[in-house]
Parts: structure tokens; C-alpha cells; sequence
């Protein structure tokens, strides 16, 4: 993968250059103007461009993430999830389709964990075969689950437990494949995503090496202040 991801606007079609021109758009980053239907400034693309994540090595399973979850990148998926901007989220379609392309054999099937929003779904569903994708292995305490920011200031054990008693197989019928592809948008810790596969290596009685954690992004552990000061 390339060491730096330009941030390229997808070619609008006459009504939204229209709007644009009308109705100009700020950049996710810095504010300024845009034109030619960008979502981030040529400025901000050559200072802070989208970057890919580092690789990891696997442990009880294989891990795959595309991009950092900072600067453009948390702008863009910011204004794609949240923002339900759709040249948002045609962008990380079309960034996410080479990444998930070797995925997507014929003998694979890709798993996404359940979200309040629709964003992962539909970037699935606009990349992935039907018959390879899964969209309802797991299920979840809405309450304990959802809406819950403080997740990643959590410590270790306390953020695993949550998960834990949080996120739920959904008895489904996945049918066989030679390996399984458990997908989020954002990755922090792992935890939900280690807690699914375990799950899945679980319910279909398989192998570790035949399950890996995908994610659109990786994002650096956050730590709440009173987690970072010592004790007295």
C-alpha cells in the first residue's frame, strides 16, 4: 500500500456541481472554500493526507486495517457516518473495494458487526457479492452496547467485560467457507472485534487461523486522564 492516500473527490454529476456552485462547502479540515466538488482542500490533502495503518502481526487471529483514524481520515469518516454526506461515503467505498477484493473470494463470507448507523452496512453491501456477506451474525444489548463514548476510556478487563455481556452470536445459518472475515468500521483496542471472532470460532466450531479482524480504520488507543495518572 501506498505510504500517503490523497483524499480524491468523487466526480459529482451536474446537480451537485450546481449546488456547489450555489451553496459552496468548507473543507472537513481547515474550513476554506471548496470547489469542484472536494471534501478536502488541495492544501490540506499535501499537508495532512489520509494515511494508511500499520501492519500487525497476527496473534490468535489474522488482522487487516486500512487507514489511520486521525486528520483526513476522521474527518471523512466523520461526515460519512455521522454526517451522512454521500460523497463521504462514496469515497471510502471506493477506497475500501482493493482492500476488501482479495477478501471476497468465492470461498469466503465477511461477517459486519451490528452499528447503530447504517455506514458500515452500505459499504459492504456496495463492495462485498450478497452471497459472501453476513450482516446479521450478531446482535446486541442495545443499552449496554450502543451510544456509549466512554467505551474507549475504559481499561482493559473492564472494556472486555462490557463486550462481553454486550455483543451476542444470532444463531445464524452462515454456511461454510474456507475463512471468515469479521468487519468494523473503527478499530481501537480489538476488543469487539476479538470478542466476535471468538464468537464465530465458537458457534461454527472452526479454527482460529480460519477467522480474521478487518476494520475501515484504525484508530490509537485513547486514555482518559485519571487512567494516565499514577496512583499515590
Amino acid at each position: 500500500m501506498d505510504s500517503a492516500v490523497s483524499a480524491q473527490p468523487v466526480k459529482p454529476g451536474f446537480f451537485p456541481v450546481l449546488l456547489q456552485a450555489l451553496f459552496p462547502e468548507n473543507c472537513l479540515l481547515c474550513d476554506e472554500r471548496l470547489t469542484g466538488g472536494r471534501l478536502i482542500c488541495r492544501q490540506c490533502e499535501v499537508s495532512d493526507p489520509l494515511k494508511p495503518a500499520p501492519e500487525f502481526a497476527p496473534e490468535r487471529y489474522g488482522r487487516q486495517f486500512g487507514f489511520l483514524y486521525e486528520g483526513s481520515g476522521k474527518a471523512l469518516l466523520k461526515a460519512a457516518k455521522f454526517g451522512h454526506r454521500r460523497r463521504a461515503r462514496n469515497f471510502w467505498i471506493a477506497a475500501a473495494r482493493p482492500l476488501l477484493t482479495h477478501f471476497a473470494g468465492e470461498k469466503t463470507k465477511l461477517l459486519a458487526l451490528p452499528s447503530s448507523k447504517p455506514f458500515l452496512q452500505q459499504l459492504l453491501q456496495a463492495v462485498v457479492p450478497p452471497e459472501r456477506l453476513v450482516l446479521n451474525a450478531f446482535r446486541t444489548k442495545r443499552s449496554a452496547f450502543f451510544g456509549n463514548d466512554a467505551n474507549k476510556f475504559l481499561g482493559e478487563a473492564a472494556r472486555y467485560r462490557r463486550i462481553h455481556d454486550s455483543l451476542q452470536w444470532n444463531n445464524q445459518m452462515i454456511g461454510e467457507a474456507d475463512r471468515y472475515i469479521i468487519c468494523d468500521d473503527v478499530s481501537t483496542t480489538g476488543a469487539t472485534l476479538i470478542h466476535a471472532a471468538r464468537l464465530t470460532e465458537s458457534h461454527l466450531r472452526i479454527a482460529p487461523e480460519r477467522i480474521t479482524i478487518w476494520a475501515l480504520l484504525y484508530r490509537p488507543r485513547e486514555f482518559a486522564d485519571h487512567l494516565r495518572t499514577p496512583r499515590q
